[in-house]
């Protein structure tokens, strides 16, 4: 059988934590959804920074 792809995900930065370990057993692709709202978009830093966190060493 051919190697099927790697599933990725669109997570939203709240729930980075719980799936952080599967996400970096494939190293999956993510989406992160908040980055597209306007109201994040007028002062995403804490939003970027609860990312940073989640995702250190991915």
């Amino acid at each position: 059988m051919p190697d099927l792809p790697v599933v990725g995900a669109q997570l939203t930065v709240l729930d980075l934590p719980k799936h952080r370990d599967w996400l970096i057993e494939k190293n999956r692709d993510l989406e992160l959804p908040e980055f597209c709202m306007a109201d994040i978009l007028a002062a995403p830093d804490p939003f970027i920074d609860m990312a940073k966190k989640a995702l250190d060493g991915w």
